[in-house]
Formats: structure tokens, C-alpha cells, sequence
């Protein structure tokens, strides 16, 4: 069966390719004797050749289709588990005390929502940009950056945009580049922060987030 978890186009494309190439040597074959009478004796690499000319527009239109269902898809989800708040959940999540626990189970850092800016990977490690004592901090703390995010999620405006990071949305300065690629420019953070092609683009531009 189809399992969209483990879609990609490439995985895609050689099922399409295996497929079109078993019904172009059973055709073959198929030609080759039911047909001999009446039909032009093509050679294999012709035949193979006349199979895939016409066999390559369709696949590569439902390879289009079933991509642009599956981001579709995806990004639902995303706003299911990431984005949408309970209606429950109406405390001032802006004075959110955050004490970030490393991997040995060690407090290194503590600051609220409103303090915190973005945490970037580092493989088993995460850089995370905060403002204490009206001046902007970055400590590097021991900590993969999925383990980092479950500890902040609740915060109202942070978010994983990125399997690589984690944003508070009130510090977007500005957003960059195309639909399917774009960066963001946070306050106080020269490098510009990527944003996965699944996350929900009208999130960032929410005027909640001012």
C-alpha cells in the first residue's frame, strides 16, 4: 500500500519506472508473438523507447499532483500539533517561566517567553539567543534542539519553523525569499533563521504575533 510517511519523489519516480518498464517487456513479448503477423518487428530498445515517450507525461504529472497533496497534507498536520492553541489554555503565556534542562538533567538556563529568541542545532548541541539583564545572550547548551522544543512549546508565539530551529515569533523583524524557501531576519541575531517548506506561511504573518 501507498504509505505518504515515507513518500518522496524519488522513491516515487523508480516505482513509476519499475511499473512502466514490466508493462513495456510483457507488451513486448506479448507483441512479439501475438503479433508477429501484423505488427512491425521492433526491437526491444525501440519498443522500451516508444513505451517511455508516451508513458512520461503522466508520470510526471501525478508525481506533481500527488507532491502538491502530500505538502498540503503535511502542512495540515503541522497546524494541528503546532500551531493551534487549545481554547483552554488562556493564562498570559508572554511571563512563561522556561528553566532549560540539559541532557544530564542539569538546570542551565532560566528565562521567560518574552526573553527568549531563537535556538539554533548543533548537532547534539543547541545555540539559544536570549535577552537577560536588558542585554543579548547566546549560550551553547547540551541539548538536541527536538528535546530543547518540547521544553518551551507552550510558549503562545514559539515555534519549531525548522527541524534545525526554534523562533519567537514577536522578535520577526522580516521575512525573505520565495514561497518555498524563505528566511527570516530576527531582532538581535545577525544570521537569518531558514523556514521548512511544510510550515504555514500565514502563521508568520499573523498580526497576533505584534
Amino acid at each position: 500500500m501507498f504509505d505518504r510517511k515515507s513518500y518522496t519523489i524519488g522513491r516515487y519516480l523508480v516505482l513509476c519506472f519499475s511499473n512502466t518498464m514490466l508493462v513495456n517487456i510483457i507488451n513486448w513479448i506479448y507483441t512479439r508473438i501475438a503479433g508477429a503477423d501484423f505488427l512491425p518487428p521492433y526491437g526491444f530498445l525501440h519498443f522500451t523507447f516508444i513505451t517511455f515517450s508516451v508513458g512520461v507525461f503522466p508520470v510526471v504529472f501525478l508525481t506533481l499532483v500527488i507532491d502538491k497533496l502530500l505538502l498540503e497534507i503535511k502542512t495540515r498536520n503541522i497546524i494541528m500539533m503546532q500551531v493551534i492553541r487549545p481554547a483552554a489554555k488562556e493564562q498570559d503565556y508572554s511571563l512563561l517561566d522556561l528553566p532549560i534542562m540539559n541532557s544530564t538533567g542539569a538546570t542551565n538556563l532560566r528565562f521567560s517567553e518574552n526573553e527568549f529568541i531563537c535556538a539554533r542545532s548543533n548537532e547534539n548541541y543547541t545555540l539559544i539567543h536570549y535577552i537577560q539583564n536588558n542585554s543579548v545572550r547566546k549560550e551553547l547548551v547540551r541539548i538536541p534542539i527536538a528535546k530543547f522544543y518540547d521544553q518551551i512549546k507552550d510558549g503562545a508565539y514559539i515555534v519549531r519553523c525548522h527541524r534545525s530551529a526554534v523562533v519567537n515569533m514577536k522578535y520577526i523583524k522580516h521575512i525573505s525569499g520565495k514561497s518555498r524557501s524563505i528566511e527570516l531576519q530576527l531582532e538581535h541575531v545577525d544570521e537569518r533563521v531558514p523556514v521548512s517548506r511544510i510550515f504555514p506561511r500565514a502563521l508568520l504573518y499573523s498580526p497576533s504575533r505584534n
